[in-house]
């Protein structure tokens, strides 16, 4: 949100604020200044640095270094943010302090707003209140400096006004973490604002009762506010006297306990609502199916009604039989519920039962989404336009620009070249590239993330004994310690001959056996101490980390996956047309547990958490949310040539175990080996660049780098890195190693979207994104492979594509304007370009990855 010009002014004036605070080591008040900062400008570099600080100060260093890594994700080597990310190594939050929920402990805290010592702003710029608290600053004159950038702060009323606005759509959103944090930086900015005030007590009620005594606190500032009109001073009194009969009937103590991290209003919590514009709703019975369309068509029907349309959907005839809802969370807890209990236990099992009906309640949106294809002000909502555009400042790019047109590309190189390592993956997010690896030749695959391309290769490698068979080299590069750590100890079990399933689980399941750690403890001490010289020592403090650790419980494991998850997988549900599947999609999306479908489990069989899912050192970044193991994984796996599984997920997993044997017995027979490298690949790391160049690789697979690195910069790292010299006596010929010799590239992009005119439905009127639908969900179906369509849901007696409506449109507006990115792209560049045929991936992490080809 930058505004005021680009809000960039006034964020300097709190980060600077800030800055005397640190000086002054008041802690707490450099935090809601930093914190005010990046509300306006959260890209600020400087003020994620003086949040960490202060908040390392305050005990809470688990918070104080994810905003070093939110900080380093705009510039990966500043130096400060990595001193104080070394110095934070090791540090753990005080007691009683949860890491989970400690970036917003401090909202639960008695702020006092408005002690700042601001003087009569009148007259002066906020420009020029900034010059003056510089030169204080400057001069060692803290006290002056502060008031100075306080009376700045003062003319910031017309932007707080706007932020408070959305502080009320948040709350009606029920976004409480959100709508507090907001509400409690307009405070901070202007003391004087009662709705302020107002707004934070109703999030912190809603919060649940450990914020109760915050909200209290807040209520009683707000009426000692001078000049406080009647109208405001009956919503403190409401609000008050709400709390008072919540705190009655529960008979709760008033605690300043985080209630670990929750966004939702607890049960009993049933805050006044801020009434402002809010719009009427219809009551069951007087809106019909024919009102509610005319009404959406006729540009009549706001978010509330939508919102009552989604829960009636039963009592709206045909507006919901297109697509078969089912009512998928009594069919799961009907099958699953006692297994669930066991595993994470009753509290948490109640959480998920939560979790599992909002996702029937968001299924029931789908077949509304049809119907706001008209309308741009429901369509174009801030989540809908930076899942467009990645960023706010390329949506008014382009919309400040109509005479841009379809397939134009407006693509500002990116520039972070490291980013993508501040997080741990567990596992690929998206479809490896169609190879073939062959005995003699050398594949290097750059950021690897794991080691899904062995499983998924063809495997052209004879098994005789012939000695002069050479044999298949994968050598895999990674920037980030976690990746290479966690692949080399899958990569030791494979070869030491360990069971499948055990391997299976320390791969993909968050889940797994006693036995299993046993194995997995038992490779992570072998490359300890046999192979110390192969890895970093960023890569060896995993190692080492998961051998001193004590452990995690299965219970602390289901709990950690389920914060991490996303609540956008309901069409992976929908979709499925058997019981089975939708139960089995459910249970891995709520605990990410593969348990039991990789192995039986016997009646005494003890189950933990995988260390390497749920385990890092306290230095490492955060692990990545929202993951799905199906990402990765092939459609072709989707069925077994001998359907020993019923089931979706038993067929993929019977694949993967099939794959698995094939990839031990060529390691075990010296057919296929397999090194791991932690090394960024980029030209300011040049004997990294030797080291592949020396390879004489056949093949190199680039990940989505291109998304990461400049375009020019790109091309010249891959240049370097290829065969020099062509290789004599070339003779195949197939799509994946071509007659004329070279290294062939392979790697895919899927951020290229974002630029381009025309790649999305947003970019497009409300006529032509009607007229397209119909067309793309054809389109779609031609693309689905039929192994995929044995497991949809069917609609008509046929296949039914299931997903949200602005999915299904620009899968077929990225085919329409695809060759477009490829001229921008790669220009002369290459001498082969091939785009590979996009497929419709019912279970993807999204379907605007393009995958790419090429030669040099």
């Amino acid at each position: 949100m930058l505004i005021e010009p680009d809000g960039r002014c006034a964020a300097a004036l709190l980060c600077n604020r800030a800055a005397c605070y640190i000086r002054k080591k008041e802690w707490k008040k450099s935090l809601i200044d930093s914190e005010c900062s990046l509300l306006l400008d959260p890209s600020s570099v400087k003020a994620n640095f003086r949040k960490a600080t202060a908040l390392q100060h305050l005990g809470l260093y688990s918070s104080a270094r994810r905003a070093c890594y939110r900080g380093l994700e705009e510039a990966p080597k500043e130096a400060v943010l990595l001193d104080l990310v070394r110095e934070l190594k090791g540090q753990k939050d005080e007691e009683g302090v949860e890491s989970a929920t400690s970036d917003w402990v401090w909202l639960a805290w008695s702020w006092e707003f408005g002690d700042h010592n601001a003087v009569s702003s009148t007259g002066k710029t906020i420009e020029e209140w900034k010059e003056a608290g510089n030169a204080f600053f400057k001069s060692g004159k803290i006290s002056d400096a502060i008031r100075c950038y306080s009376s700045g702060i003062q003319r910031t009323a017309p932007l707080v006004k706007i932020i408070l606005q959305r502080t009320s759509c948040r709350l009606r959103e029920n976004d409480l973490i959100a709508a507090c944090r907001e509400a409690t930086c307009c405070a901070n900015m202007q003391p004087q604002f009662a709705r302020a005030y107002f707004r934070r007590a109703v999030a912190l009620q809603g919060m649940g009762i450990p914020y109760i005594s915050a909200a209290l606190h807040t209520i009683q500032l707000g009426e000692a506010l001078p000049g406080l009109s009647e109208d405001d001073r009956s919503l403190f009194v409401g609000i008050k006297e709400n709390i008072i009969r919540e705190i009655n009937s529960t008979n709760a103590p008033v605690t300043h306990k985080p209630n670990k991290g929750k966004k939702k209003r607890s049960h009993n919590a049933t805050p006044l609502q801020d009434t402002t514009n809010q719009l009427p709703r219809p009551t069951s019975g007087k809106l019909s199916e024919r009102s509610a369309t005319e009404m959406l068509n006729a540009n009549k029907m706001g978010s509330d009604q939508l919102t009552w349309c989604c829960n009636n959907l039963d009592k709206l005839g045909n507006m919901g039989k297109t697509i078969p809802i089912a009512a998928f969370a009594n069919e799961f807890f009907a099958m699953k519920g006692k297994y669930l209990q066991n595993l994470c236990g009753y509290a948490h099992t109640t959480n998920i039962r939560v979790a599992v009906e909002n996702l029937e309640k968001q299924a029931k949106l789908l077949p509304l989404m049809e119907l706001i294809l008209k309308r741009d002000d429901l369509l174009r909502t801030k989540q809908n336009l930076m899942r467009r555009y990645g960023t706010t400042c390329l949506s008014l790019l382009f919309h400040e620009h109509p005479e841009l047109k379809p397939g134009q590309v407006v693509a500002p190189d990116p520039s972070n070249t490291a980013g993508y390592t501040l997080h741990c993956h567990s596992f690929g997010n998206a479809q490896h590239s169609k190879q073939t690896l062959r005995a003699g030749e050398t594949h290097v695959s750059i950021g690897f993330c794991d080691l899904g391309q062995l499983l998924t290769a063809t495997l052209a490698i004879p098994t005789t004994d012939d000695t002069n068979t050479k044999p298949a080299k994968f050598v895999g590069y990674d920037a980030c310690p976690y990746a290479v750590a966690k692949s080399a100890v899958i990569l030791r079990m494979m070869v030491a001959g360990m069971p499948t399933s055990s391997i299976l689980q320390v791969w993909y399941s968050s889940l797994y056996t006693k036995t299993t750690q046993a194995y997995f403890l038992e490779a992570v001490t072998h490359l300890l101490q046999h192979e110390p010289a192969l890895f970093s020592g960023e890569v060896r403090e995993y190692l080492q980390h998961w051998k001193n650790t004590n452990g995690v419980s299965k219970q602390l494991a289901c709990q950690q996956w389920f914060q991490r998850r996303s609540e956008d997988h309901v069409n992976y549900i929908v979709n499925l047309k058997k019981t089975v599947d939708r139960v089995d999609m459910i249970a891995y999306i709520m605990t990410g547990s593969l348990l039991p479908l990789l192995e039986p489990l016997a009646k005494d069989e003890e189950v933990v958490g995988n260390l390497a899912m749920h385990s890092v050192p306290a230095s490492a970044p955060p692990y990545a949310c929202d993951e799905l193991f199906l990402w990765s994984i092939p459609e072709t796996f989707y069925v077994h040539k001998h359907p020993v599984q019923a089931s979706l997920f038993g067929h993929v997993i019977t694949n993967l175990t099939d794959a698995l044997v094939e990839v031990q017995t060529l390691l075990k027979d010296g057919h296929l080996q397999v090194s791991l490298h932690h090394a960024m690949v980029s030209l300011e790391n040049r004997d990294t660049l030797q080291q592949i160049q020396d390879l004489q690789a056949t093949v190199i697979t680039w990940s989505n780098l291109c998304d990461y690195i400049p375009k020019d910069e790109f091309h010249q790292i891959a240049k370097l890195v290829q065969q020099q010299t062509p290789p004599q006596n070339k003779t195949t010929g197939d799509s994946n190693h071509p007659q004329h010799a070279g290294t062939l590239h392979l790697g895919y992009s899927m951020n290229w979207s974002r630029y381009v005119v025309g790649a999305s439905a947003l970019d497009w009127p409300s006529d032509v994104r009607c007229a397209k639908l119909a067309e793309a969900k054809q389109y779609i179906l031609e693309t689905i492979p039929d192994t995929t369509k044995e497991y949809l849901t069917e609609v008509d007696a046929g296949p039914h594509v299931v997903d949200n409506v602005l999915n299904l449109l620009d899968f077929k507006c990225n085919s329409e304007v695809k060759l477009h990115w490829q001229d921008h792209y790669f220009g002369d560049e290459s001498r082969v370009v091939s785009l590979d045929s996009q497929q419709y991936h019912v279970f993807a992490r999204t379907n605007n990855i393009l995958p790419m080809r090429w030669q040099y």
